[in-house]
């Protein structure tokens, strides 16, 4: 008689018990996953989908700092385009009157 019970839904605390026993515990995956009946590989899922969960929020965070750094850069960018214009057009203005002085000797 197979052990495994095909399509069997186990609630989140008996997950959660078969990762501590692994975790906490030390104890061998192999040896749990025969302890508890379960497949090897499902209790690997078990495992494993916690740190998949984390390493999605940190590549969301790093998305959104990417996302923050590249708004910064714009906006800075546009500030130095204004104030670049703004100098161009002082320095014309500075250029006229020089050539106003220059003009009246």
């Amino acid at each position: 008689m197979n052990k495994y019970k095909r399509g069997h839904r186990y609630s989140e605390e008996f997950k959660s018990d078969a990762v501590r026993m692994v975790i906490t515990e030390k104890q061998s995956p192999r040896v749990v996953a025969d302890t508890i009946e379960v497949k090897i590989s499902v209790l690997n899922d078990w495992l494993v989908a916690p740190l998949i969960a984390e390493m999605q929020k940190a590549e969301d965070k790093i998305i959104d700092l990417e996302d923050e750094l590249n708004k910064t850069a714009d906006e800075r960018m546009r500030e130095l385009q204004e104030e670049n214009k703004i100098l161009r057009e002082q320095i014309d203005t500075l250029k006229r009157t020089v050539g106003i002085f220059s003009a009246k000797k």
